[in-house]
């Protein structure tokens, strides 16, 4: 019974820590795209160089198609 609990607890650790480092990325990718077009460019993220640039980018796209569907009522 014993090892059963340390199991669960070793399992449920390791997803807490996966999470949370899946959440440190979420929020430095926001963090990201917040940004503007001059200083992604000053820190070479533009799409083309690099797969986070590219990631950046879809997310600046996502977020103004939100921010136009939140001002016409849509979101």
């Amino acid at each position: 019974m014993r090892r059963l609990f340390r199991s669960l607890l070793a399992a449920w650790l390791w997803l807490h820590h996966k999470g949370a480092a899946i959440g440190r990325r979420r929020a430095a990718a926001v963090k990201l795209a917040e940004l503007d077009e001059r200083t992604l460019q000053d820190i070479g993220l533009e799409p083309w160089r690099s797969a986070l640039g590219a990631e950046v980018a879809l997310r600046r796209h996502a977020s103004r198609r939100r921010l136009r569907a939140a001002y016409l009522g849509l979101w």
